[in-house]
Formats: C-alpha cells, sequence, structure tokens
C-alpha cells in the first residue's frame, strides 16, 4: 500500500499499526512480521512447490490482485512472480 492504513479501517478490521514504531497488532494481540521482501520470497519458493499456481483471492479482481501485482512490480518481481503463477481468480465469481 502507498498510504498508512487509515483510522477506519483498523476500527473495522482489527488490524493496527503504530506509525512510530511499525508494530501491528491484530484484536490487540501482537504479531510477528518480516519485511515484505523477505515475505515475498518465501511465498514464492512455497508456490515453485506446486505446478500450474492459479492463486484465488475474494474480490481479487478489484483489490487483492492489483495491489499484489503492483507491490511484485514496484520491488521489480514481476518476472520472478510470473515465472512462479499461472494466474489468478476471483472467488467472488466463481462462488456465486
Amino acid at each position: 500500500p502507498k498510504v498508512p492504513i487509515t483510522e477506519e479501517a483498523m476500527n473495522k478490521t482489527g488490524i493496527v499499526v503504530d506509525p512510530n514504531s511499525l508494530n501491528m497488532t491484530v484484536h490487540g494481540n501482537g504479531m510477528n512480521t518480516v519485511p515484505i521482501t523477505s515475505g515475498l520470497t518465501d511465498f514464492r519458493q512455497w508456490l515453485k512447490s506446486f505446478s500450474n499456481v492459479i492463486l484465488a483471492a475474494d474480490n481479487g479482481r478489484k483489490f487483492n490482485v492489483p495491489v499484489f501485482i503492483n507491490t511484485h512490480h514496484f520491488l521489480k518481481y514481476t518476472r520472478i512472480l510470473l515465472s512462479t503463477c499461472y494466474g489468478f481468480i476471483d472467488s467472488i465469481n466463481v462462488l456465486k
């Protein structure tokens, strides 16, 4: 994301990020976090253990997939993503 999580979003989701320390809690419970580059690298390594991977996300077409792809593009990881993921599907459309 390009902007910090809003107060309204924190209230709705229970996810709170302290802007000073970048510590995150979910419903008051502290979370272990990793840098985004490490998390994406580990995720892609895990995806490599499967063949013909298609990622599914609820509301993926409008939000999750664009954010996921834009993050890879920003980090210059697009080519690596495309080598491990065959495509994306929006589960909302599938489950109707």
